[in-house]
C-alpha cells in the first residue's frame, strides 16, 4: 500500500551539548544528548475497523560522557573515558495506556474508548463478502484494540582506558574496558486481565473487584487463582513480580519477584606494532568475560545453572518453583561467567615502493542478544503447561564466536590516490536457533511428566565471504573522493534465531535446516561514493564553504519464493516453491547531499547547514509479497479462487 497511513506518526525532540577543556597535557570533553520520543503505528484492523485504539510507544534517552586525553611525552599518551545511558520505554493503547485492567473492557458503542465489535465466532480472517459488503454489517463491525503493554527501562554505565606508547620500532598498546547495565521490563497481553476479573464478579456483585469469596464460589483457590490467570497472559517480567509490581530485594515463588538482570562485560588487551625496515607485523591477545548473571537450573550440581537443566524443573501449584523440591534438587542457580582469549595477528610488507601486501586473522565473540537471556517464571510455566507454540528464552546461552581472515594488496596510483583490494572469510557459529527439547520432564514431588516445548538453544553456523575494493584520493584543490565496492556471499544454517519456529510447531526433529542456504540479509553487491570539496583558498561566495555528496547502491537482499495466497481473504502458512532465499528484491539507490558554511559572529564560531537525504527521491524495498516478488501485489486477483470471486461480484 502506498500513501500516508492513518494513525501512523511520530516525534522526537533532541537535545545535544558538548564543552571541551584544554589543560596543557590534559584535555577532557563533556558532553550530554537526551531525546524524547513519541510515535504511532498503523493497522488496518483498527483503521478499516473504526476503532481508535492506536498503538502508542513513549520512549526517553539520556546520556552523559567524559573523555580524557593526557599526553605523557610526545611518543606517549592516555586516553580514558566514563558515560552513562538511561533508556526507558513504554508502549501499549494510547487510550489507557498504564491502566492495565482497562485493556480487556469492551464496548460496542462507536468513539467509546474501549470499542470493539465482532461476530460471535470471533473469525479471523474474514471472508471477501464480509469484507466488502459486511453482510448486514459496516465495515467497521470489524474492529481490534491494541491488547498488548509493555514498559523497559535499561541503564549503561561503561568506563575504558587506552596507553599508547612508542618504544624504538615498537608502538605498544594496552588497555580495556568494563561495561555493567541494569535492566527491568514488564509486559503482558493486558486484555486478559479484565476478562480474567470478569469471570469471577459476574457472579458475584459486579463491581469490578474480585474477592476471596468471589474466587472460591467458582471453585477455584485464591492463592493461585491471580497466578494462573496471569501466566495465561504469557507475562515477562524482570525486575518486576507478574503483576508488575517493581523488584523489592527477594525472590519469592507467590508472586515470582525476579531481580533485575546486571549483565556485566569486561575486556582487557594487549598490542604491539613492530615495525621493521620490510616488514610490518602487528601481533595482539584480548582477555574477555561476559557475565549475565542469568539464573538456569542446575543439572550436574556443580554450584552453575546450565542448558541441560532446563530437562528437569520442578513444579508446585502449576508453576515453576526455582527453589527446587526441598532436597536440593531443580535448584536455580547462576550461569557461570563466560571467558575467552582472542588472539589477532597482522602483518604487511612492500611488494615494491608503490605496492604493500597485507594479511590479518582473529577471533571474536559477541553476547547473544538480551532479550533472549532473561526467562520469566510465568512465561515458562505457560510455555510448558498452556501447550501452545512457544519459544522459551534460555539464561545459559553461549557468546557467538566468529573466526575471520583477510588478506589485500594496496597500490598507490599517482601522487594522490590509491586503491585497496581486499578479500575476506568469517565463519561464525553458536549462532541462535530454536530447538524442542524432546526429552524434557517436569516434576512435582513424585513421578516425572515428559513435555516437549521450544527452546533458544545455539547451534547455527553461518559462513561470509566475498572481495572488497576501495578508491581513495586525498584532497587535491579542495576535492576529496572515496569510493568502495563489496562483492560477498552469507551462508548459514539460519537467518535469525526464530527461523524454525514452524518446525517446533509441527513438533518433528528431522525437520531443522542442515544446508548452508543463503541468509536473508545476503546482499551481493553493495557500493559507495563520497565526494567532498572545501578549500581555505576559496574566496567570495565560496568562502568557509563545503559540498559533501554521498551516493550509495545495493543489491537486492534474499526472500524465498512461496504459492500465492491472499494477506486479507486467508489465514494460512506460506508454503516454499523454490530453493530458501532463491528470490531477490529490488535493489536500491540513495543520494546525500549537504552545504555547510562557517560563520563568526562575535568572537564565536558557528557552522550553518542544509541537508538533503534521498535526493533523488528513491524507494528502498526492505519487504516483497513472496508469492509474487512485488511490494505492492499478492497476486491473489489473478489466481483461479481471485479470479472467480471477482466473476462473483462482477455478475
Amino acid at each position: 500500500m502506498y500513501g500516508q497511513q492513518p494513525q501512523d506518526d511520530s516525534e522526537r525532540i533532541t537535545f545535544n551539548a558538548n564543552m571541551t577543556m584544554d589543560f596543557g597535557p590534559l584535555r577532557l570533553k563533556l558532553g550530554s544528548q537526551r531525546y524524547d520520543f513519541e510515535g504511532n503505528s498503523y493497522s488496518w484492523g483498527r483503521v478499516y475497523g473504526g476503532t481508535d485504539g492506536t498503538f502508542v510507544s513513549k520512549s526517553d534517552f539520556s546520556m552523559g560522557y567524559l573523555n580524557a586525553r593526557y599526553t605523557i611525552s610526545p611518543l606517549s599518551y592516555i586516553k580514558a573515558s566514563l558515560s552513562r545511558q538511561s533508556y526507558d520505554t513504554v508502549s501499549g493503547n494510547r487510550n489507557y495506556l498504564h491502566d492495565i485492567e482497562a485493556y480487556g473492557k469492551r464496548s460496542a458503542a462507536r468513539g467509546d474508548a474501549n470499542y470493539f465489535l465482532r461476530d460471535n465466532s470471533f473469525r479471523n480472517p474474514i471472508t471477501p463478502d464480509e469484507f466488502v459488503s459486511g453482510r448486514g454489517r459496516v465495515i467497521s463491525a470489524y474492529g481490534t484494540q491494541t491488547t498488548g503493554y509493555d514498559t523497559r527501562k535499561s541503564i549503561r554505565n561503561t568506563f575504558s582506558f587506552d596507553y599508547t606508547n612508542q618504544i624504538g620500532y615498537n608502538e605498544l598498546k594496552l588497555g580495556g574496558s568494563i561495561d555493567n547495565h541494569e535492566i527491568s521490563r514488564y509486559g503482558l497481553n493486558a486484555a486478559g486481565v479484565a476478562r480474567a476479573i470478569f469471570q469471577v464478579d459476574r457472579y458475584g456483585n459486579q463491581d469490578g473487584v474480585v474477592t476471596d469469596d468471589e474466587i472460591i464460589n467458582i471453585g477455584s483457590d485464591p492463592k493461585d487463582w491471580k497466578f494462573i490467570n496471569y501466566r495465561s497472559l504469557y507475562v515477562t517480567n524482570l525486575g518486576y513480580n507478574i503483576y508488575g509490581d517493581k523488584w523489592n530485594g527477594g525472590y519469592r515463588q507467590d508472586d515470582h519477584m525476579i531481580a533485575p538482570a546486571k549483565p556485566t562485560q569486561t575486556r582487557f588487551y594487549i598490542q604491539d606494532k613492530l615495525e621493521f625496515k620490510d616488514v610490518v607485523v602487528q601481533l595482539g591477545l584480548a582477555f574477555e568475560t561476559i557475565d549475565t548473571g542469568a539464573m538456569a537450573p542446575d543439572s550436574d550440581n556443580d554450584g552453575y545453572g546450565d542448558s541441560d537443566g532446563f530437562n528437569y524443573l520442578y513444579f508446585d501449584r502449576q508453576r515453576v518453583n526455582r527453589n527446587g523440591d526441598g532436597r536440593g534438587n531443580y535448584v536455580w542457580k547462576k550461569v557461570k561467567k563466560e571467558t575467552a582469549t582472542h588472539p589477532r595477528i597482522g602483518f604487511s610488507f612492500p611488494v615494491s615502493d608503490r605496492t604493500v601486501f597485507r594479511a590479518n586473522y582473529g577471533t571474536h565473540w559477541q553476547s547473544v542478544p538480551m532479550t533472549y537471556l532473561y526467562l520469566s517464571d510465568s512465561q515458562l510455566s505457560a510455555d510448558i503447561l498452556a501447550g501452545n507454540a512457544t519459544d522459551s528464552e534460555n539464561p545459559a546461552l553461549k557468546p557467538e564466536r566468529s573466526t575471520q581472515y583477510e588478506i589485500g594488496i594496496e597500490q598507490r596510483v599517482g601522487a594522490f590516490a590509491s586503491v585497496k583490494v581486499e578479500g575476506f572469510y568469517k565463519e561464525s557459529k553458536d549462532y541462535l536457533t530454536l530447538l524442542n527439547r524432546t526429552e524434557a520432564f517436569t516434576n512435582t514431588g513424585g513421578a516425572d511428566t515428559q513435555q516437549n516445548w521450544a527452546q533458544y538453544q545455539n547451534g547455527d553456523v553461518m559462513v561470509s565471504q566475498g572481495l572488497t575494493t576501495n578508491f581513495e584520493m586525498r584532497r587535491t584543490r579542495g576535492l576529496y573522493a572515496q569510493a568502495n565496492y563489496t562483492y560477498s556471499e552469507s551462508r548459514g544454517t539460519g537467518s535469525y534465531g526464530g527461523q524454525n519456529f514452524y518446525t517446533t510447531w509441527i513438533g518433528t526433529d528431522d525437520g531443522y535446516p542442515k544446508a548452508m542456504n543463503l541468509l536473508d540479509y545476503d546482499q551481493t553487491h553493495t557500493a559507495n561514493v563520497i565526494l567532498d570539496w572545501r578549500s581555505p583558498e576559496a574566496t567570495g561566495l565560496l568562502a568557509k564553504t563545503g559540498f559533501n555528496a554521498v551516493m550509495s547502491f545495493g543489491s537486492g537482499t534474499r526472500f524465498t519464493p512461496s504459492q500465492i495466497y491472499s494477506t486479507v481473504f486467508e489465514n494460512r502458512w506460506e508454503f516454499p516453491e523454490g530453493p530458501v532465499n532463491s528470490g531477490t528484491m529490488p535493489s536500491y539507490t540513495n543520494l546525500d547531499l549537504r552545504i555547510d558554511r562557517a560563520i563568526s559572529l562575535g568572537g564565536f564560531n558557528a557552522n550553518a547547514y542544509v541537508s538533503i537525504f534521498n535526493a533523488l527521491d528513491t524507494e528502498q524495498v526492505n519487504a516483497v509479497y513472496n508469492g509474487t516478488g512485488n511490494v505492492a501485489e499478492d497476486g491473489w486477483v489473478a489466481t483461479e479462487s481471485g479470479q472467480q470471486w471477482l466473476a462473483n461480484r462482477l455478475a
